[in-house]
């Protein structure tokens, strides 16, 4: 995991989302994801592109199809917004987890 990575786990694990357990570096399917919360059905990914959560590559937009098929939401963080606001992606992830 990256240094940005293991931060957003910490606070993951800290607050326990709600009751949601997390998985780091889950297999749901065919693609290894950073976090994966099996009773929200929700992938959580962080990477280094800080245009990350707002463009996507056609790799990402085929990965983001697929967990789709199976009822599988994706949010999207650059490590800028996890290293920056840690608070508004919890509370982005809250209003997530809230909404199922």
């Amino acid at each position: 995991m990256t240094h940005t990575e293991t931060y957003l786990w910490s606070q993951l694990q800290i607050r326990q989302q709600n009751g949601h357990a997390f998985y780091k570096q889950k297999i749901p399917g065919t693609s290894i994801v950073d976090f994966y919360c099996p009773s929200a059905k929700l992938v959580i990914e962080v990477a280094n592109n800080p245009a990350y959560s707002n463009q996507s590559t056609l790799s990402d937009l085929d990965r983001k199809l697929f967990f789709h098929r199976f009822g599988i939401s994706v949010l999207c963080f650059s490590d800028i917004e996890v290293l920056e606001n840690i608070e508004g992606v919890i509370q982005i992830i809250d209003n997530f987890l809230e909404s199922r």
